[in-house]
């Protein structure tokens, strides 16, 4: 490559890994941070997702375990005769979702012409930089985000080109409720004139009130993620500035009384109703490690980044999954 992409590419190594306590030799970079450091690389990412900055992002000591971050279960007030009982403080009695952290590798490739070209784009160290990182950190999002909506399985190989949804990376969300909670899930739906529900408003309200725990039902934080498929024109417009590259996106109308919102990747044909801190994306914090290597034999620097993530549904009661929904005209 050449001498000023050397020179940028070298100081965005000693960037990349600073504050991690990394091992360096020549053309080699690993780091293992420690769970603190771990968490301050993580959250720097969320940062930049609105989906992610939106749920909870959190390290874990417990490889296996049950969900942890949701809030109160349930309601509180009460009346008590303390004459003839003592008050009883309402239990935690939600239904916590059992989770497991497995590991996924987001590894990448550039090749010297590659980093060539950019450099001579940018024709500055600081642009370079941005560029790279960006393009290593945002692609590392998009696939978190799509795993959570997509992923059904953990495959021992996953397969790219049999799954290119990331289907057999992890579990996602969608796919615990299914197998977690398989009465809060409604699919084969059909919406419109002559059908059990005439509109989408119909279906979500049933929805609401059939499948969600009845502390739930009213809750202000409750949203409705739609399929882009499903959107009516009433409802697609964005509510604030829409940045080019959001992954979750507020919409003016409600649909049933719910905020209406869409994410990247969700799948067309679906609604998801729940709290977004209702969902989180656990990782263990003792086994996050990065890695930077050179290959002169491909002409590529190679980016190893692994993470032992598990996506969470902190409340079964407080999500109701809504599939395969047809508007009939």
């Amino acid at each position: 490559m050449q001498n000023t992409t050397r020179q940028a590419l070298d100081h965005f190594i000693g960037c990349y890994f600073s504050h991690m306590d990394a091992h360096q030799s020549p053309g080699i970079c690993h780091a293992a941070p420690e769970p603190q450091a771990a968490q301050a690389r993580i959250q720097a990412l969320k940062a930049k997702s609105r989906l992610l900055s939106a749920i909870n992002v959190l390290g874990v000591a417990e490889i296996k375990g049950r969900s942890q971050n949701f809030d109160i279960a349930g309601t509180l007030a009460a009346t008590v005769d303390t004459n003839r009982h003592p008050r009883q403080p309402a239990q935690q009695t939600w239904r916590p979702a059992q989770y497991v952290c497995q590991q996924t590798n987001f590894d990448a490739a550039f090749d010297y012409a590659t980093l060539d070209a950019w450099m001579n784009e940018a024709q500055d160290q600081a642009l370079f930089e941005a560029r790279a990182r960006q393009t290593l950190e945002r692609r590392i999002l998009l696939d978190r985000v799509m795993i959570g909506f997509r992923g059904l399985m953990r495959a021992q190989d996953s397969d790219r080109e049999q799954n290119p949804q990331l289907q057999d990376v992890n579990i996602g969300w969608l796919q615990q409720i299914r197998e977690q909670a398989p009465k809060a899930c409604l699919e084969r739906v059909r919406v419109g004139e002559g059908q059990r529900f005439r509109s989408l408003h119909r279906l979500v309200r049933h929805a609401v009130n059939n499948l969600l725990a009845p502390a739930w039902r009213d809750d202000p934080l409750l949203v409705a993620l739609v399929g882009v498929d499903l959107l009516p024109d009433a409802v697609c417009e964005p509510s604030g500035q829409a940045e080019p590259w959001d992954d979750l996106v507020f919409h003016k109308q409600r649909l049933g009384g719910l905020q209406a919102a869409t994410a990247a990747f969700f799948p067309g044909d679906s609604i998801l109703i729940t709290r977004l801190d209702n969902l989180s994306l656990y990782f263990n914090q003792n086994a996050v490690r990065y890695r930077y290597q050179e290959d002169p034999a491909i002409n590529s620097v190679l980016f190893y980044h692994s993470s032992e993530d598990a996506y969470v549904v902190e409340n079964l009661a407080a999500c109701a999954l809504i599939e395969d929904v047809e508007i009939v005209d």
